[in-house]
């Protein structure tokens, strides 16, 4: 439930001299755009920002923020404001969780899935990405929409939409990208370091996609199990397989895409991806996760490897509708 505006969240923002702003954990392009952006708008009005991520930001990801952007202490803690951005709920944000959960002064969200664990929210589960929220929030703020701002701000546009393809992506969401390419973002160039740049071993993974895929219910449902051993056999981390999930949904027949990944930090991550068919929110909602109806994520505690696949694929099967 929204219980404070963004004009209202401009002004605490303009109060505020120290000012923190979270991310999620495992952060993806709308996370690390929308906090980039905000946090460079900030600092045009004068403001000192720290951006926080539990862990280091991605490689792929780093064009959008550069190097040494974000920390990953859980020992900052002076500050005027504490924002979260694109952080559906308290899980969300990982290892922060326990300093910051109880001391997020303001949630800015997008997920329809959300928690409102901050003591101010604002969730509009219209937008196609946290960043079209933030678009209008820095539109208050009295700085210039310049280039360092909107090309954070049309990256995660971007990436929360598939690149303009998913069904979450609106015409709201075209006027965006437009006004901010407008003011200079550089859409080419960001589209091309996106989808454009494929890394031998990320193509050399796709064996391991042939290998070890699973199909349930009559092929509706493609799971790909990978261990901490595939990772190692094949060379690769954690970025070379975000796209399985994405790839598996657009194998015909396959409403929904679903891989298990066990983490070098421990527990097992899920990502979910599905057709109009499936809600991958609500089935990662069985999990402690969440996100949105088409793309959506977990992290699942077990024992084992074992343990960890046989309650993901029990919980779904147990709890999957499709609807028409």
């Amino acid at each position: 439930m929204n219980n404070i505006t963004l004009p209202e969240i401009t002004k605490r923002l303009l109060d505020a001299e120290r000012i923190l702003l979270l991310s999620h954990t495992n952060p993806d392009g709308d996370t690390v755009g929308s906090v980039t952006a905000l946090s460079r708008a900030l600092r045009l009005c004068g403001k000192k920002v720290i951006c926080l991520c539990d862990i280091e930001i991605p490689e792929r990801n780093l064009f959008i923020c550069g190097e040494g952007a974000y920390l990953t202490s859980c020992q900052v803690r002076e500050s005027d404001l504490v924002v979260s951005v694109d952080v559906a709920s308290a899980q969300m944000l990982g290892g922060l969780r326990d300093t910051f959960e109880s001391r997020t002064d303001i949630r800015i969200d997008h997920h329809a899935s959300a928690d409102d664990f901050a003591a101010c929210n604002f969730v509009d589960p219209t937008a196609a990405a946290c960043a079209e929220i933030v678009y209008e929030l820095i539109t208050l703020l009295p700085c210039d929409l310049c280039e360092e701002v909107a090309s954070p701000l049309y990256t995660a546009l971007n990436t929360d939409t598939g690149g303009f393809r998913f069904s979450n992506t609106t015409a709201r969401t075209h006027k965006i990208a437009a006004a901010l390419m407008e003011t200079g973002a550089a859409a080419a160039d960001i589209c091309e370091t996106l989808y454009e740049n494929v890394t031998l071993e990320s193509l050399q993974s796709n064996a391991l996609f042939l290998e070890k895929y699973q199909l349930h219910m009559d092929g509706k449902i493609l799971f790909l199990p990978i261990t901490m051993t595939d990772k190692e056999r094949y060379g690769f981390t954690d970025e070379n397989i975000e796209g399985y999930a994405t790839l598996s949904r657009k194998i015909a027949g396959v409403e929904l895409g679903m891989v298990m990944r066990e983490r070098d930090r421990g527990g097992y991550k899920v990502s979910m991806r599905s057709r109009k068919t499936v809600d991958s929110a609500a089935l990662c909602a069985l999990f402690g996760g969440g996100g949105h109806a088409r793309a959506a994520g977990a992290t699942i505690e077990a024992d084992s490897f074992e343990e960890a696949c046989k309650k993901l694929i029990d919980g779904v099967l147990a709890n999957i509708v499709f609807e028409r």
